[in-house]
């Protein structure tokens, strides 16, 4: 397997992880949006200054459905991230030469795994732990403060309820009958890319770890399996910065591509660099 041909691998098999948690949560999302936008339209009145305090009482029960969300939206990315510190250890033993084995890399599980997963600048534990003061986690609080942002703006601009009501989440019908739909611009969308970015930072990072734990002890494991074949990545001292070069690659990361240094700490950043990053860092080739 070439250096090419395993970062391909390597992405189309986390894209397939980041795919199986958005399938699994998306509809959730927008069946929970949905639900307030009803909520809006059936007691929030075009006019009046009280439609601030009906917000308020119209979000109160919605943050609990909310808070709710969070925590299965956890599950099935949890899910994803222990099966990824798993598969993606072993795909890098192959890539690697190497015969791995349970005594050689443990895959983290649980609270283990969310202690040591970064994502927006905090372990997912942190993101997704309730406040004793609140009962939200800081997760659920950012996305009710964007919805709470949004739904203010347009009360100050004195927008009717029904131009509101379809900022949070787009309509049609077919068949004669009206069907919450995906579109940009509204609230729904930009929630969903929130999730998208915290799934796809969170599984990379996770792969990436793996990744280099195993590179960088083969040494040692291939002294303990010294009849399997292996790859002379560690004949020349260094790692290299690999990214996918296409028209998605942004700007940081583009120049960054080739660079070699013999230590993790003499890179700029570790990828992941920013939300659905692509990079990695591998050992050189001889």
């Amino acid at each position: 397997m070439t250096q090419n041909e395993y970062l391909l691998a390597s992405y189309a098999a986390l894209r397939a992880h980041e795919k199986s948690v958005e399938d699994d949560t998306r509809a959730l999302l927008l069946l929970l949006l949905w639900r307030l936008r009803q909520s809006l339209l059936a007691s929030l009145p075009d006019t009046g200054l009280s439609r601030q305090l009906l917000l308020e009482q119209l979000l109160r029960p919605f943050a609990l459905e909310l808070q709710t969300y969070s925590e299965t939206y956890l599950a099935v990315l949890l899910v994803q991230l222990e099966a990824v510190d798993s598969t993606h250890a072993q795909r890098a033993a192959i890539y690697a030469g190497l015969q791995l084995t349970a005594r050689d890399y443990r895959p983290r599980r649980g609270t283990d795994l969310l202690r040591t997963t970064r994502s927006g600048g905090l372990t997912l534990l942190e993101q997704f732990t309730p406040s004793l003061i609140t009962g939200q986690s800081p997760y659920t609080a950012a996305h009710l403060r964007a919805i709470r942002t949004k739904i203010l703006s347009a009360l100050l601009r004195n927008d009717p309820t029904i131009e509101i009501a379809r900022t949070l989440v787009a309509e049609r019908t077919r068949n004669g009958y009206i069907q919450p739909i995906n579109s940009r611009g509204t609230l729904y969308s930009a929630l969903r890319n929130r999730d998208t970015a915290l799934t796809s930072n969170a599984i990379w990072e996770v792969s990436g770890y793996a990744e280099r734990t195993i590179f960088e002890r083969q040494k040692y494991l291939t002294t303990r399996f010294p009849s399997t074949p292996t790859r002379p990545i560690f004949a020349a001292s260094g790692w290299q910065w690999n990214a996918i070069l296409d028209p998605k690659t942004c700007p940081i990361c583009r120049p960054l591509n080739g660079l070699i240094h013999p230590r993790f700490s003499d890179f700029p950043y570790i990828p992941p660099v920013h939300p659905r990053c692509r990079c990695r860092l591998l050992p050189v080739d001889e």
